[in-house]
């Protein structure tokens, strides 16, 4: 994650940064939540740390200093447009992140002039995982009730040292499957190369780091159930990612300006969540591992066959253990920081994906209130870079699907997004 962030920033793109939007029904008391953020700071001190790189044998860590306190950032937005507050979020996108002088996560509260308020948890990718940052509102809304009932003192510490947490959970493995898998991966990429098909038209394609847009679209209830009933019946279980993609890249393929073949690639990385069900700690880790779809313009002319190779694809990886391979590589990539670096930004440059893509599933429990606020709506958003220019993130939140959008303007027109997601909805939902 941190070799990502410093390939994005040396071209001059703000970071490998992500943020987490909860939409509140009323006012949250800002006083006792900038306490209670104090408070999650004394168990977690990682989020007020900078980066110190080299200092352990080469590798980096992050260093706490107890003196620093978080700050709640205050905000009065002009009107309750749904879109001020995406203004706010879209210029945090593009601030830049250096994580030897910057905290790596900042709190932000926004208060709607109607009497609403929305909290943005704006974060490094370096810091943790696409979920975590629903744990941490967990905690952080723990911390809030805390305060009330015993002030504001601090909280208890908790074990601080640092820890590689990807080496711990590949050692789990015998080393034999390790290498099997990562040879595995190995022999996936070596095929004649094909770039994907993606959203930035031809005459756009030197890399583009701002101006950010953010776009959500949500499908109802009964629509959801819709899908799911599909996903049933074309997978055997609910399985949505391989829907989501199918109908996805249905949509690049019409609103693309590349020329298309029946031959043409759509490719994407899909993220594997590698949390135990049901588990929370640690709550910031910042690994993950992955699998890669794709497929061809033909196979896309049936929604549902393209689903099910789609789906096919994914357990025969998962059957492979090409998830644990692709982690596998990252480990014995790490310590050659430079390689690694050049390989990530020839690939977005060269070969990029025809979108980044993560399914976080359903925002855990215990979210349908924050910090004493009943919440309308909890989605989180991943870094854009162009090419390919758009990055889908799909959640569920109350017994329904959310699509969000991050994408870079100029690339991918603030009306493109729109129809992008709007279109995957349509195509989600039809006959």
């Amino acid at each position: 994650m941190l070799i990502a962030h410093r390939a994005m920033r040396g071209v001059g793109h703000g970071g490998f940064q992500c943020q987490s939007h909860v939409w509140l029904a009323g006012r949250i008391d800002a006083e006792r939540l900038g306490e209670a953020i104090g408070r999650l700071a004394a168990s977690f001190p990682v989020i007020t740390g900078r980066l110190e790189e080299g200092s352990n044998n080469g590798v980096p860590r992050w260093r706490f200093d107890p003196q620093r306190v978080p700050r709640l950032q205050r905000a009065a937005l002009p009107t309750d447009d749904p879109a001020e507050a995406r203004a706010y979020g879209e210029k945090l996108f593009v601030t830049p992140m250096d994580l030897d002088r910057d905290a790596p996560i900042s709190f932000h509260l926004l208060r709607q002039p109607g009497g609403r308020d929305v909290f943005i948890l704006h974060f490094s990718h370096v810091l943790m995982d696409g979920k975590a940052p629903e744990f941490v509102l967990r905690e952080l809304s723990r911390c809030h009730e805390a305060v009330a009932s015993e002030g504001a003192g601090p909280a208890e510490s908790i074990d601080a040292r640092p820890r590689d947490e990807m080496s711990e959970h590949l050692f789990r493995y015998p080393r034999n499957r390790r290498i099997k898998a990562a040879l595995s991966v190995i022999r996936q990429n070596i095929r004649l190369p094909g770039k994907p098909i993606i959203m930035t038209p031809p005459d756009q394609m030197a890399w583009g780091c701002e101006p950010y847009g953010i776009e959500v679209h949500a499908l109802s209830a009964e629509q959801t159930r819709q899908v799911e009933r599909r996903a049933r019946a074309i997978c055997g279980f609910v399985n949505l990612t391989p829907l989501i993609l199918a109908s996805a890249f249905r949509v690049v393929a019409r609103l693309s300006r590349h020329p298309q073949k029946p031959g043409s690639i759509f490719r994407t990385d899909v993220p594997l969540n590698l949390r135990a069900p049901g588990r929370a700690d640690p709550i910031f880790r910042n690994f993950m591992s992955f699998i890669q779809l794709e497929i061809r313009r033909q196979a896309l002319e049936d929604r549902d066959r393209a689903s099910k190779l789609l789906h096919d694809s994914m357990r025969d990886q998962i059957r492979r253990s090409i998830e644990l391979g692709n982690l596998q590589m990252m480990s014995w990539l790490a310590p050659r920081e430079k390689l690694l670096e050049r390989h990530i930004r020839d690939q977005a440059e060269k070969q990029p994906a025809t979108f980044g893509f993560g399914f976080l599933g359903p925002v855990i429990a215990d979210l349908e209130t924050f910090c004493g606020q009943p919440t309308s709506l909890v989605y989180t958003l991943n870094s854009a870079l162009s090419p390919p220019g758009v990055t889908l993130q799909v959640n569920q939140y109350r017994g329904c699907l959310h699509l969000m959008a991050t994408y870079i303007v100029g690339p991918v027109s603030r009306a493109g997004a729109g129809e992008f997601l709007s279109a995957i909805a349509e195509d989600l939902c039809g006959e």
